[in-house]
């Protein structure tokens, strides 16, 4: 009898849909860094039972409490939501 095969982490999710689209890997390492951040953030909770208003929070205190740059905020914003559309299952179609 085999034993059930767990389904992989998200990050793990993340790392190979990434691979297989021949992303570099400091694009790899960013894009799992903003995820990472966008999970601690909001105290571990899994991105599949957040939203888009939990991202925008993410972004207000990137904006206000880090003095993170427009072009950064974008850049999680579209990790933030790449990874929440894994979360869900929606797959590869949520990676540009």
């Amino acid at each position: 009898m085999q034993a059930a095969q767990a389904k992989p982490k998200l990050l793990d999710q993340l790392r190979d849909v990434l691979r297989t689209r021949h992303y570099s890997i400091r694009t790899e390492r960013a894009y799992t860094d903003w995820v990472r951040r966008f999970i601690g953030y909001h105290r571990m909770r899994h991105p599949g039972v957040m939203g888009p208003s939990e991202v925008g929070q993410f972004l207000t205190h990137l904006a206000v409490k880090k003095n993170v740059a427009a072009s950064t905020q974008t850049l999680a914003r579209n990790r933030g939501r790449g990874q929440q559309n894994l979360a869900v299952g929606r797959g590869r179609r949520g990676l540009p």
